[in-house]
């Protein structure tokens, strides 16, 4: 077959009086892509005309393209049959090209036109989601850029003859797709809306790191998309290089879920990392009472403190906002994350996103000291870090000790069922686990993860901690829901336990030390010495609590009348 650029235009007679026909764009089996002139407009368009071996690719285009109408979405201004019957659609025409070909030109790409980029694509698949259509097709050369008299080019989706509806695409009568670009589930022929963001996800690893995650053959890449993770090491900043572990999930329903999701996510991050070098913390009084103006009351709090300022960070259904209290509505930083940050030190924590653990030293210039402990977590369920070593789960639980010579992970397996087990990883390298049909067993295991001592306790296990000598537990009664009791557990000796009087809520075990709410404003804390202590009265009814790593301040969020506020206290009973 000859080369598309070999081809004259069609005979303009065959057009209808309104369409001038300019020159070829494009070919393929199904179709011929034309540069035309709309007279009556007085614009450039594309003419799209379908071979007549094409009457359903036809059909299915103009379905879906013909009643969209959205900014990012290239438009479909009009259809008709040429005289000699082929079928034609026209199309908007874009002049500023396609992000394959700046791509090609460029490299990869500043940070402001990849966010520009997936800004304006996820706009356009939540709207196609929305109607029910998934694009299925998501890849550069289908990506536009249309110039602005002001600022920077805006990016259009188009190709929307790959577009199907959700339910064609299930019962598997679409096959559409690019091999480097196309999500592992669409591999094994089942589809889903975030089969698109996969596809993003590809496509911003291109433009951050200049090439496509996976290379090679179309076999090569199709097994890397079903089973590979890719290194994201060198993308920055840090909040992009999560954003893009989040799409580049393998599984499904491990993934963003929904466009309007991923792009609510994307938005979190654009805050400038510099605001955390100019922020000038300031002291804050004891007792202190801090009004917040919160959209939705966050699932936890966490606190740390720099020096003696204390900084709050908020926890929200993906995402972690570091704060001052002082001003809470300018952020300091954000850690894309759908598990619970893992407070490391009183200004050192640890966050997981889908394939990586990263731990952050809140002094360091710019906020963050990143260090990529682990990459490839794939699916990962729990986790926890401490001492260079990294404890994690999805089907098997893997013990990686980064002080190895030959750092490989050790599979071992945890009799866990119903329940989320807890782990947690003691400073000679040993390994801490809840186990059992109702997580109501602790085990302990050496450095090689081989069982050494094991405890049947009578409860739910719901916190771990260690204070350099034992460790300390927090159980749920299995009868009693509103029993709570403290367990502190030593090799070679009997347990000993201490069940909880009054009415507990907000428990929880930090760096060997247990803090609970009991009777709604009643502050406690308890070390394995089984001796619990009061710390204060609180305010007002507690919401949440956070502590810091060195037990000295503690944080309550509370609720009156007047709505949230914060208060800060000083731990006088610091063990």
């Amino acid at each position: 077959m000859k080369s598309w650029h070999d081809y004259k235009p069609p005979d303009g007679d065959l057009f209808p009086e309104r369409y001038n026909v300019e020159e070829m764009l494009n070919e393929s089996a199904a179709s011929m892509v034309l540069l035309g002139y709309d007279t009556q407009s007085a614009i450039q368009v594309v003419i799209k005309c379908f071979k007549p071996s094409a009457k359903g690719a036809y059909l299915r285009e103009i379905n879906a393209a013909f009643d969209l109408s959205h900014p990012n979405v290239q438009r479909c201004l009009d259809t008709f049959h040429r005289a000699d019957g082929m079928a034609c659609i026209v199309y908007d025409y874009l002049e500023g090209g396609s992000l394959a070909q700046l791509l090609a030109e460029q490299g990869k790409l500043d940070l402001k036109t990849t966010i520009l980029c997936l800004q304006a694509i996820l706009t356009a698949l939540a709207y196609l989601h929305r109607l029910n259509r998934i694009h299925c097709d998501i890849k550069p050369e289908n990506i536009m850029l249309r110039p602005q008299a002001q600022g920077p080019a805006d990016f259009v989706l188009i190709d929307l003859g790959a577009v199907c509806m959700l339910r064609e695409a299930q019962e598997g009568q679409h096959v559409q797709g690019t091999p480097a670009y196309i999500a592992p589930e669409r591999i094994k022929n089942r589809f889903f809306f975030n089969s698109d963001l996969y596809s993003l996800g590809v496509i911003a690893f291109e433009m951050a790191c200049g090439r496509r995650p996976f290379v090679g053959t179309v076999k090569e890449i199709t097994q890397a998309n079903l089973a590979s993770v890719p290194s994201l090491s060198g993308i920055q900043p840090t909040g992009l290089r999560d954003f893009i572990d989040h799409l580049l999930v393998k599984d499904p329903q491990q993934r963003l879920q929904s466009a309007e999701a991923a792009l609510a996510l994307l938005n979190k991050i654009l805050i400038c990392p510099s605001q955390w070098q100019t922020a000038v913390l300031t002291p804050v009084s004891i007792h202190a009472r801090w009004r917040l103006q919160l959209e939705e009351e966050p699932v936890a709090i966490d606190c740390f403190h720099i020096n003696g300022y204390p900084l709050i960070g908020l926890m929200y259904e993906g995402y972690e906002t570091l704060i001052d209290p002082q001003q809470p509505q300018q952020p300091l930083w954000r850690f894309l994350t759908p598990y619970p940050l893992q407070i490391l030190g009183v200004d050192r924590l640890a966050y997981a996103t889908p394939s990586r653990v990263q731990i952050v030293e809140l002094t360091k210039e710019g906020g963050s000291a990143e260090w990529l402990l682990k990459e490839c977590l794939n699916d990962l369920k729990t986790w926890h870090v401490g001492y260079s070593k990294l404890v994690w789960s999805n089907t098997f639980f893997y013990y990686y000790d980064k002080l190895r010579q030959e750092p490989a992970a050790i599979r071992f397996g945890v009799s866990n069922y119903l329940l989320k087990p807890q782990v947690h990883i003691l400073s000679d390298g040993c390994i801490v686990t809840s186990e059992g049909l109702a997580n109501n067993k602790v085990v302990f295991r050496d450095p090689n993860t081989k069982m050494l001592s094991e405890w049947q306790l009578e409860g739910m296990v719901i916190s771990l901690s260690y204070d350099n000598h034992n460790i300390l537990v927090v159980t749920l009664n299995l009868n009693d829901s509103n029993v709570y009791s403290l367990w502190c557990l030593a090799i070679h000796h009997p347990p000993r336990k201490l069940v909880l009087t009054g009415t507990i809520s907000h428990i929880f075990a930090i760096n060997g030390v247990a803090f609970w709410v009991s009777d709604r404003t009643g502050l406690y804390c308890c070390d394995t010495t089984l001796r619990p202590q009061s710390i204060s009265t609180l305010p007002s009814q507690a919401l949440k609590i956070a502590a810091t790593y060195d037990h000295r301040f503690i944080v309550a969020l509370c609720k009156d009348d007047h709505g949230l506020f914060m208060t800060l206290l000083k731990n006088r009973a610091v063990l």
